[in-house]
């Protein structure tokens, strides 16, 4: 019993700086990879410090998380682009409902032309 105490201690003793200095590195990797991430999901439009705490207490999910959200300020945009070419169509649109006969413009669904009567195609 008395000779595993000492071997416990001398261990301790011998390493102790090697494993301090390792724990130490290994939370600042750990700071530094969170860290990033955290820039990541800012970048993506998300809230990047919850992102940083669950990528520093779970690393490889919160890693796989941050990969896999989707961009939220990519779908706005891509949304906006959406709207104004839906608007660029439906003036589009308008701009070719005229009769045909007289060039006064029609109502979508009008099927004759309330200026000169003639049926709309």
């Amino acid at each position: 019993m008395n000779n595993s105490g000492y071997f416990i201690r001398w261990f301790f003793e011998a390493y102790f700086w090697y494993i301090v200095t390792i724990a130490v590195l290994y939370l600042i990797i750990h700071i530094l990879i969170a860290k990033s991430f955290e820039s990541y999901a800012d970048d993506k439009g998300y809230n990047g410090s919850k992102i940083f705490w669950v990528c520093f207490f779970l690393m490889p999910l919160g890693i796989a998380m941050a990969i896999a959200m989707p961009d939220k300020k990519t779908r706005e945009i891509i949304q906006k682009l959406d709207f104004s070419q839906r608007k660029k169509e439906e003036k589009t649109e308008e701009k070719s409902l005229k009769c045909r006969y007289c060039g006064t413009p029609l109502k979508k669904n009008a099927k004759y032309c309330v200026k000169c009567g003639n049926m709309v195609e």
